[in-house]
């Protein structure tokens, strides 16, 4: 199982707080469920733009906003610098004709 980063365990315990859904934050940052739980888990990176949409959903002060940036900032350099999965050798062969 993946771990969760630290922007996903932020969002998960003010979803948590707050009674919120992965759901509706999906409906409201016009994306899919299954990408917020990707970047949740560092299968993506946080992408910036959602800082201020984030914000917005989870109605955060100023103190927030610091928790949320702080978060984002440490899971985009655990998803920067962790070990990249060697790529299979057949797609190496493919690309090579």
């Amino acid at each position: 199982m993946k771990q969760v980063t630290p922007y996903g365990r932020f969002m998960r315990i003010k979803r948590m707080e707050q009674g919120r859904l992965l759901v509706e934050q999906a409906v409201f940052m016009d994306c899919t469920p299954s990408l917020l739980s990707s970047v949740e888990l560092g299968r993506k990176p946080v992408p910036e733009r959602w800082f201020p949409i984030v914000a917005e959903f989870l109605k955060l002060d100023e103190y927030g906003k610091s928790q949320l940036r702080t978060a984002i900032d440490k899971s985009n350099v655990e998803f920067r610098t962790r070990p990249r999965a060697a790529e299979p050798v057949h797609a190496l062969a493919a690309s090579k004709k």
